[in-house]
C-alpha cells in the first residue's frame, strides 16, 4: 500500500517528487521492509523509526515537528493526490488568511467512490478534519499543542480542531484539492476492534471534557460515548470501561486541559451541528 502510494503521487502529480518527503513508522514488525519500499520509490526521502508504538496523534507531531517547514502536506500511507487545485495559492496566500491552520481536502474510496464531503459542498469553514489528507501550517498547530499524545487514535483531529478554534484558527474545507483513499481490508491485517473500541469510547469523553467546562463537557462527553457504543453493537464490556477510562483521564491530565468558555464551547458545538461560524470569514 505505501509503495503504491509513493508511486501515485510520482507519477501524477508533477512536482512533487523534488518536495523532502518524511515518513513515520510506528515500531512495525519489519522496518527493514518499510525502508526499502520507501527508498525503492522516494530515494531522498528522510525516514523516521518509531522504537515503540505511540499511535497516528504522537505519530503525526514527530512529522511535524521534523519537517522543519512552515507548511506541510500531511498523507496517510494508503492516500495520494487526484488532483492538486489550488493547493498552492493556500500556501503563496496565506498571509490573507492567516486564521486557516489546517486545509482539509476532498477524499474519495477508491473501491467505493464514497465522498468524505458532500459532492455539493463548496469552499468553507468545516468543524474537524481528516488527518491522512491535509495542508496545515505547521507553526500554528505547533502552537496549538499539536495532537494530544496519549489519545493514541480517535477523535484526535477533533479535539485539536477545538483547541485550534480556542485560539482563533479554523479548518477551511477547498473541494479544488482531491485524494484517493486506496482502503482496502484483507485477511491479513490486524485489526484489534478490542482497542478501537475502548479508546474510542474514552476519547469520546476526553474530547469533551477536554475542550469544554466540566459542567458541560462531562455530560456532553458521556453521551457521545455512549451513543456510539450502542451504535457498533460488540464489545460493551470494552467500551464501559473505556468510558469510565475517559472520566478518570479528566482527573489525571486536569492539568493539560484547555477548556474553551463557555460562549466559544456554545459556538462551536452550535457550528459542529451544522450552524454557521459567527465573525467574518
Amino acid at each position: 500500500i505505501l509503495k503504491n502510494t509513493l508511486a501515485q503521487l510520482r507519477m501524477k502529480v508533477k512536482g512533487l517528487g523534488t518536495l523532502p518527503l518524511w515518513v513515520y513508522d510506528d515500531a512495525s514488525d519489519d522496518p527493514s521492509a518499510i525502508s526499502a519500499a520507501v527508498k525503492e520509490i522516494w530515494p531522498d526521502a528522510h525516514l523516521i523509526l518509531g522504537g515503540k508504538r505511540v499511535g497516528q496523534a504522537e505519530g503525526r507531531n514527530v512529522l511535524l515537528r521534523a519537517c522543519q517547514t512552515e507548511f506541510a502536506i500531511m498523507l496517510d500511507d494508503d492516500q495520494y493526490f487526484l488532483e492538486l487545485g489550488l493547493l498552492n495559492e493556500h500556501i503563496e496566500q496565506h498571509s490573507r488568511n492567516p486564521d486557516r491552520a489546517i486545509v482539509q481536502f476532498q477524499s474519495i474510496v477508491k473501491a467505493t467512490g464514497e465522498l468524505a464531503h458532500p459532492k455539493e459542498a463548496g469552499p468553507r469553514m468545516v468543524p474537524t478534519f481528516m488527518g491522512g489528507c491535509v495542508l496545515v501550517h505547521a507553526p500554528s498547530l505547533l502552537k496549538a499543542g499539536g495532537y494530544r499524545p496519549f489519545f493514541l487514535y480517535g477523535y484526535e483531529e477533533p479535539d485539536l480542531a477545538m483547541r485550534l478554534w480556542g485560539q482563533g484558527f479554523h479548518v477551511w474545507y477547498d473541494p479544488s484539492i482531491v485524494v484517493e483513499h486506496n482502503q482496502w481490508y484483507s485477511p491479513e491485517e490486524r485489526r484489534d476492534f478490542r482497542e478501537y473500541d475502548y479508546l474510542y469510547a474514552r476519547n469520546g469523553v476526553l474530547l469533551a471534557t477536554m475542550n469544554s467546562p466540566l459542567w458541560l463537557g462531562l455530560p456532553v462527553g458521556l453521551a457521545r460515548s455512549v451513543r456510539r457504543a450502542l451504535y457498533h453493537k460488540r464489545n460493551y464490556g470494552v467500551k464501559a470501561a473505556g468510558l469510565l477510562q475517559g472520566v478518570a483521564m479528566t482527573f489525571s491530565h486536569w492539568r493539560e486541559r484547555t477548556p474553551l468558555s463557555w460562549r466559544q464551547a456554545a459556538e462551536f458545538w452550535r457550528f459542529a451541528r451544522g450552524g454557521k461560524p459567527s465573525g467574518n470569514y
